[in-house]
């Protein structure tokens, strides 16, 4: 969700591969002359936005910056050596997308104090969605980067830690009479995030945890439903690459489509999920949980049968 973007029933979509480099950008170009038709029978662009994410968390450091991202030599010179730098490639490479098209961009933000920097040097307006990784569930860096998107109107991107705290079968039966702590520790972001005015959207990527089955990461869509009868004007980002995994690679598009059907209440009110954030194309990491530029075509074509698509400004629709 891109500031301001919220909208009743709305679907907001960004997309692109797991780590952008010179081999797949040319993928979210494509990703993003994906047309589908609105109620009033025009072509619209589907994507409100792509990922291009030049630095990867990971849970072990690998000093050669073999699958850390394109963007690793300079980053870890920031923080190593306290020097600015050259701008880092994915953050050019954004600039240059949102100059191209009219739609924003999106990023996983390791390094704060970095990363922000150059995204602010760099990015426009209301155009940029930068997510904290799940790796980390601290508050601190979660309010480094609310205040830098607080100045230039960017929607900050809380995805759930990994752990849970309770039992799965019993969170999505209803049987706990406490919080858990992955929920505890999700609201303490968002507290973190937004207290210096910057606007949040919730991302559910799934918690590992004993039952997941083939998932990478079980979904806990109960926990999605209290933030949403809570905060119901916060954005919430459904993100099926980590959710489904490589093992179930083939369920991502048809599980999307359901999971975009789901209401906060049953069968009634508002939907539970704003929009979609899933890895798509070709990547030196984590390829074979992505979809195909065809398959984000079919999935943007099936959605919009029973829900809008939240069409970003761009001079695409001129």
């Amino acid at each position: 969700m891109f500031k301001g973007e919220l909208q009743p029933d709305g679907v907001s979509l960004i997309a692109g591969p797991c780590s952008i480099d010179p081999e797949n950008v040319h993928q979210i170009y494509q990703m993003a002359d994906i047309r589908i038709r609105n109620k009033k029978g025009d072509w619209v662009p589907a994507l409100a936005g792509a990922r291009i994410v030049g630095l990867k968390s990971r849970t072990e450091f690998n000093a050669t910056g073999d699958g850390m991202g394109i963007d690793f030599q300079i980053l870890d010179g920031f923080i190593t050596n306290k020097n600015i730098g050259e701008t880092p490639p994915s953050v050019l490479m954004a600039k240059e997308f949102i100059k191209e098209t009219g739609m924003g961009t999106a990023a996983e933000v390791m390094i704060p104090e970095a990363q922000m920097y150059y995204y602010e040097q760099n990015l426009s307006k209301g155009k940029f969605f930068p997510w904290t990784p799940a790796v980390s569930a601290l508050g601190w860096p979660a309010r480094q980067i609310g205040i830098t998107a607080a100045r230039n109107d960017w929607t900050v991107g809380l995805k759930n830690p990994k752990w849970l705290g309770q039992s799965l079968d019993d969170i999505e039966k209803g049987k706990c009479q406490t919080m858990s702590s992955m929920e505890k520790t999700w609201r303490g972001l968002a507290n973190f995030a937004s207290s210096a005015g910057a606007e949040i959207a919730f991302v559910h990527r799934g918690v590992d945890i004993d039952g997941k089955g083939k998932m990478r990461n079980a979904l806990v869509h109960e926990i999605v439903r209290s933030l949403a009868r809570t905060a119901p004007q916060t954005g919430r980002y459904f993100d099926p690459s980590h959710s489904y995994g490589p093992d179930m690679q083939d369920c991502i598009v048809a599980e999307t489509i359901r999971t975009m059907k789901m209401r906060v209440n049953g069968d009634n009110g508002p939907y539970l999920y704003t929009g979609i954030l899933v890895e798509v194309g070709d990547s030196t990491t984590d390829t074979k949980q992505h979809i195909s530029v065809s398959d984000l075509q079919n999935l943007a074509r099936e959605i919009s049968q029973f829900r809008p698509f939240i069409v970003p400004k761009s001079h695409y629709l001129m």
